[in-house]
């Protein structure tokens, strides 16, 4: 299950040396209005949201970020798309960012951190694979038992009787990650809580999976490594 690490050691490290901090507290944005160029960030503290915009106004959550992990907002082909990503802090964060040029150049002239983010591209192309054969084979009921199974792995502890996820999500931010309504998620969240599938912390709401061999059953779970059934 989930554990705080640094998702890809060399490349976290070297962001986190090169770049220069920064701070952005629960509900703050960065996208285009606020950074006028391309970074890579590197999350030293807390929890952030990559998120998708579409021309509709329609938002989906794509990526959840833990500490140990990094993500790349490029703007660069802003003008010639009809979306936006961006994050957002779901919680106070403390980030380490750096110009994607000087990161770019960096994997140019370093074998080493050249191979590793290929590594990186190359098992993020698979677990996207992955989310799109979840979400195309089982339905909007698969969806969303393959988004609980890979919340467990992205951010949960062990409790006596299952996993606790450790980020209070919403029924609407779990309809952003799932791509569905808020209505189909409320209805199938209330059902698995009432076959005792789920439950929820008794102090602060956080989802618990009680009963994660009943969603892995379902979506035909192959054991993937973590690495690959994560939402990061």
């Amino acid at each position: 299950m989930y554990t705080n690490k640094i998702i890809n050691e060399e490349i976290f490290n070297f962001i986190s040396k090169k770049g220069r901090s920064c701070f952005y507290e629960k509900g703050q944005i960065i996208n285009m209005d606020t950074e006028k160029q391309s970074f890579i960030y590197a999350l030293i503290d807390g929890y952030m949201f990559v998120k998708q915009l579409s021309c509709q106004g329609k938002e989906l959550i794509i990526k959840i970020m833990n500490p140990g992990h990094f993500f790349l907002l490029d703007i660069s082909d802003y003008e010639s798309i009809n979306y936006q990503y961006f994050a957002l802090a779901k919680t106070d964060c403390r980030l380490v960012k750096l110009v994607k040029e000087t990161f770019s150049k960096a994997i140019g002239d370093n074998k080493m951190l050249k191979e590793k983010w290929e590594e990186y591209i190359y098992n993020q192309v698979n677990k996207k694979n992955l989310i799109i054969r979840d979400f195309t084979l089982f339905g909007k009921k698969g969806t969303l038992y393959s988004t609980l199974i890979r919340l467990v792995n992205t951010c949960s502890v062990p409790k006596e009787h299952g996993y606790k996820i450790l980020l209070k999500l919403s029924h609407e931010e779990l309809s952003q990650i799932c791509g569905t309504t808020r209505e189909f998620i409320s209805r199938n969240m209330n059902q698995l809580k009432k076959d005792g599938i789920i439950s929820y912390d008794s102090v602060d709401h956080c989802i618990i999976v009680k009963n994660i061999t009943f969603l892995r059953n379902y979506i035909h779970c192959e054991s993937c490594p973590l690495h690959y059934c994560e939402l990061s």
